[in-house]
């Protein structure tokens, strides 16, 4: 009985072993037949030699798009076009697990390309060109806060529609579709798109922060990429329109500087120069300024123009007109009814305080008594003139002012002026020493002690003769005449200004704080 039970087993095992067999061998032949009926075959031949597409595309593997991968003749790969013009030319976005770099200027990846956060931003804008109607157009534009860079459209969708121009338009770039009529219209897989960028700060900053030096190699940085602008030279010497450099700064054109309203301060191992408001020149207590620049017109009355603050009215008569002066052009009279007259003005009451007249003067005959500058009536009634400058007949010089009890006083020069050449003059009442002083090309020829209120005239204010009393013209020139109210401008012996005063000066502080005026001002 135990014997009979083993024989069983193995017969039991036997039997299963060949059940599992048989199912497994039928199973196996099914799966054969099935690939051997499933097979077809292939209706083209398999690329030749080393993978020649023959001018034919890849497509995505449900053929949609089209011209996923194409190879040209040159070996140009395009993706998502049929015309490369270069190596790899990819329409569309490329995305990279791994870096980018380049072997250009030495070799670099985009991974070394330090970002911040004023770095330039970029981004890119499309628009469909297709539109129901057959041929079309549309404009990509940038957002508000962008600027156009660049742009254009893919050159070929469909056999039948393409892009046929491309041009920059506004803050944004156009694009127009054609297509084949002969084989159908449909511009509606055309795409036109526009680059974009911004200065990270956003806005129009575009602000770009350098991670390393910038070469310029010989060429201008330029505000419109054409005319010139700035050069820096291999020696560090920066040239505005300028390429031929020997100094720090070389610049070639007008240099204009903006006017402060006080000194810097001193810098040890430095110089500055600035503009501030002149020292001296057309100031707060300047009243009257005659330049006597203005353009000729040829026309009776000439225009003559007071540069002061105070802008009075001049009226020019007779023949007075501008002609070659001390400096530029100055007024000339012809000694025979030429002269200026200005209407009375609280700026002629002079009272008991400080004044200063300076002007330059050149006389075409001498030995004759001429009036250059003063107020008075018709009658030049002594009651009626608050000051007066004027040369004698033995051709010396006197400055007068009056008081209201008619009693004048006179600062006559113990020197003449017996030429016809270019003169200073100079009158001035320094309270502080009482005294009226008379200075002939910035010396004291004269002076007089004076401690009275002056008249207030109410007269007009005659240059070229004294005021309404017409009578010994100025034979002349007349240049550069100015009239101050409260300040004597010279406390002692001068140096004659040697150019036009200003309401600015230029000046250059050394590294002591220094200050020296070059130019502008004056005194």
């Amino acid at each position: 009985m135990r014997k009979s039970n083993i024989l069983n087993y193995f017969k039991e095992k036997r039997f299963i072993f060949w059940l599992f067999f048989t199912a497994l061998l039928i199973s196996s032949c099914l799966f054969v037949n099935y690939f051997i009926l499933a097979w077809t075959e292939p209706t083209s031949a398999p690329p030749q030699g080393g993978g020649n597409l023959n001018a034919y595309s890849l497509n995505a593997h449900d053929g949609n798009p089209i011209n996923a991968v194409y190879v040209d003749d040159n070996g140009n790969v395009g993706i998502g076009t049929t015309s490369p013009s270069q190596k790899l030319d990819v329409i569309g976005q490329i995305h990279a697990s791994g870096d980018i770099c380049t072997d250009v200027s030495g070799g670099r990846c985009l991974s070394s390309v330090t970002a911040s956060s004023s770095a330039l931003d970029t981004t890119v804008v499309t628009c469909s060109v297709g539109s129901a109607g057959c041929g079309g157009g549309c404009t990509a534009t940038c957002p508000a806060d962008y600027k156009v860079v660049g742009g254009g459209g893919n050159a070929m969708s469909a056999p039948y529609a393409q892009i046929q121009q491309s041009n920059p338009n506004g803050n944004g770039w156009y694009c127009y579709g054609s297509v084949d009529y002969n084989l159908g219209c449909d511009l509606g897989a055309l795409i036109c798109y526009a680059v974009c960028a911004k200065g990270g700060g956003g806005g129009d900053s575009w602000d770009y922060v350098a991670t390393q030096n910038i070469n310029l190699n010989g060429h201008y940085l330029s505000g419109d990429g054409g005319n010139e602008g700035v050069f820096v030279d291999n020696a560090g010497n920066v040239g505005v329109g300028a390429t031929t450099l020997n100094a720090k700064l070389t610049v070639d054109g007008v240099l204009a500087l903006t006017q402060s309203d006080s000194s810097p301060s001193a810098a040890s191992g430095f110089g500055k120069l600035y503009a501030k408001p002149s020292i001296g020149g057309n100031d707060n207590y300047t009243k009257l300024l005659i330049h006597a620049d203005d353009a000729f017109t040829g026309w009776s009355p000439q225009p003559f123009a007071d540069s002061s603050f105070s802008n009075h009215d001049i009226t020019a008569h007779g023949n007075a007109t501008v002609n070659v002066g001390k400096f530029n052009t100055g007024a000339i009279f012809d000694g025979a009814g030429d002269w200026l007259s200005i209407p009375d003005s609280e700026d002629w009451n002079i009272g008991a305080g400080d004044f200063t007249i300076d002007l330059w003067i050149k006389r075409n005959t001498i030995g004759t008594v001429q009036r250059i500058i003063g107020q008075a009536d018709f009658a030049a009634d002594p009651v009626t003139i608050s000051f007066s400058l004027v040369i004698l007949a033995n051709n010396t010089v006197r400055g007068t002012i009056c008081s209201g009890a008619a009693t004048c006083y006179n600062a006559n020069s113990t020197g003449t002026i017996t030429d016809t050449s270019w003169h200073h003059l100079a009158l001035i009442r320094r309270n502080i020493t009482s005294a009226l002083y008379l200075y002939i090309d910035g010396e004291q020829d004269g002076i007089v002690g004076v401690s009275i209120t002056a008249n207030n005239s109410t007269n007009q204010l005659g240059i070229g003769r004294l005021g309404e009393y017409a009578t010994n013209y100025f034979n002349g020139w007349i240049d550069e005449l100015r009239f101050s109210k409260g300040i004597a401008r010279w406390p002692s012996d001068f140096t004659p200004p040697a150019r036009v005063y200003s309401s600015t000066g230029l000046y250059y502080m050394d590294s002591t704080g220094t200050e020296t005026e070059l130019g502008g001002g004056g005194r």
